[in-house]
């Protein structure tokens, strides 16, 4: 999105199948930590992503580090 190359709407429709197709993966391994993983994963992102007050992580370095670290130390590593 940044170069230009996805529209708003372009994005959100990747979004959109990438998450949905996740979460049937998730759910066709029968592994309920995978999805609880995916669930948690997802709203992190968001948290870290959405531009509302108090929220888009990314603007703080330290937030934004500690979500990343979370998701794939904590959260990818309990999941598997």
């Amino acid at each position: 999105m940044a170069s230009g190359a996805f529209t708003s709407d372009a994005a959100l429709a990747v979004i959109a199948v990438c998450t949905t197709f996740s979460f049937i993966v998730g759910a066709s391994s029968g592994s309920s930590s995978l999805l609880w993983a995916l669930v948690l994963s997802l709203l992190l992102g968001i948290v870290y992503s959405v531009d509302y007050p108090g929220l888009r992580w990314k603007r703080s370095p330290v937030l934004a580090a500690c979500c990343v670290l979370f998701v794939r130390a904590v959260i990818v590593q309990l999941a598997f």
